[in-house]
C-alpha cells in the first residue's frame, strides 16, 4: 500500500478522479506533468483500484447466475434495486459475454436468499461503459440492501446460439442460431478456430476451436 495516503477525488464513482496525497494533514493535488500512463496503473494496483473481475454464479448454466464482483480480496454480490437492462449490458461485458445483452432478473432464484455484505450498491450505468468501475455506484463496500437483494442476470447472445448433438457432451456439437422463429445450422464455409472461439464465448465458455466444435 502507499506510504504516504492518497485518495481520488471529485470522480463519479471511487475508482476515478483527481489524485490527491494527504501531506502535514492537507490534502494535495498531484501534478499531471511527466504523468503516464504506467504511471497510473502503478498508483491504481497500489491504491487497491485493480480492474474489477466480475462473474456470475450459483446459475443453470454459465451465462445466468448471481452476479458477483471481486473487490479487496473477495467475491461479493451486487444489489439488484434500481439496475435494469444498461446496467445489466454492462455487467455482462465485465463478466467476458462481450456480445450479448444483460436480461435483469429482479425476481429471480435469490430472494429468498440472504446475504449480509454488498460489494456494489445503487449501480447505475448508461449501458456504454466497457466495465462497472465506469459506472456510478456508492463507494463499494458501504452501500445499504437487503438481505435478499441479490441480482440475477441472463447475458443473452444477440443472436441465440446453441450446440446441437448427439452426445451427453453439453460443450460440443453442431452451431445453430435462432432466426425468424426456428433454429438453423450455420455453414462451415470460412469457419475457424477463432469463430469457434467467439461462438463459445458468447455462450458461456472461455475458449473454443473447431472440430465440429468443441468448448471449454
Amino acid at each position: 500500500m502507499l506510504k504516504t495516503p492518497s485518495r481520488l477525488a471529485g470522480g463519479k464513482n471511487h475508482s476515478n478522479g483527481i489524485l490527491e496525497m494527504k501531506i502535514n494533514h492537507t490534502w494535495h493535488k498531484v501534478c499531471s506533468d511527466g504523468f503516464k500512463d504506467t504511471d497510473a496503473s502503478v498508483i491504481c494496483r497500489m491504491s487497491g483500484h485493480q480492474h474489477s473481475r466480475v462473474r456470475l454464479v450459483d446459475g443453470p448454466y454459465p451465462t445466468k447466475g448471481r452476479v458477483e464482483v471481486f473487490n479487496q480480496g473477495k467475491w461479493g454480490p451486487v444489489c439488484r434495486s434500481g439496475i435494469n437492462s444498461y446496467e445489466g449490458d454492462v455487467i455482462c461485458r465485465s463478466a467476458g459475454f462481450i456480445y450479448s445483452n444483460g436480461e435483469v432478473n429482479v425476481h429471480g432464484r435469490y430472494s429468498n436468499e440472504t446475504f449480509q455484505n454488498f460489494t456494489v450498491t445503487n449501480l447505475d450505468c448508461t449501458g456504454q461503459e466497457e466495465g462497472i468501475t465506469e459506472c456510478k455506484s456508492d463507494e463499494w463496500m458501504t452501500g445499504h440492501c437487503p438481505p435478499n437483494g441479490a441480482l440475477e442476470v441472463n447475458c443473452r447472445p444477440h443472436t441465440p446460439l446453441r450446440l446441437r448433438n448427439s452426445s451427453n457432451n453439453a460443450s460440443s456439437g453442431i452451431v445453430e442460431a435462432f432466426f425468424d422463429g426456428s433454429w438453423l445450422t450455420i455453414c462451415n464455409n470460412g469457419f475457424d478456430d477463432k469463430a469457434a472461439a467467439v461462438v463459445c464465448r458468447g455462450l458461456g465458455y472461455k475458449a473454443g476451436y473447431l472440430e465440429y466444435i468443441i468448448c471449454h
